[in-house]
């Protein structure tokens, strides 16, 4: 489940850089695109069962879970952070995808048939 959610985390560092480094910018985009496409086939697989579908989207992910000491202290300085909660902030992968979704607009959006359609 969690291989969704680190698809979009990718996703998210290669959108990042394709706006800081424009020399590789389509490589970049490239990649978050390819990255997204993965996470959309590895969530098709979750689609037959509605429950496990909304846990994958759902679930939160600490992105700093079982880091040492001093993974957690270099983020703090690369944030420019002190404070003592920087690795307790917990996204699901809907988070993760949407989070991006004001600054830059997808034609392809991650989307779940209604589960009214199939009461029938």
């Amino acid at each position: 489940m969690a291989v969704v959610y680190a698809c979009l985390v990718v996703r998210s560092y290669f959108l990042t850089e394709a706006e800081t480094d424009l020399a590789f910018a389509g490589v970049m985009l490239s990649r978050a695109n390819l990255c997204e496409i993965l996470a959309m086939k590895l969530l098709s697989r979750f689609a037959t069962h509605y429950i496990q579908l909304v846990a994958v989207l759902t679930t939160s992910w600490n992105p700093l879970a079982g880091a040492t000491n001093n993974v957690i202290e270099e983020v703090k300085h690369i944030l420019n952070s002190h404070e003592d909660d920087v690795g307790s902030h917990d996204q699901s992968a809907i988070e993760v995808r949407w989070r991006r979704l004001p600054r830059i607009l997808s034609p392809n959006l991650l989307t779940v048939t209604p589960y009214s359609d199939h009461l029938n």
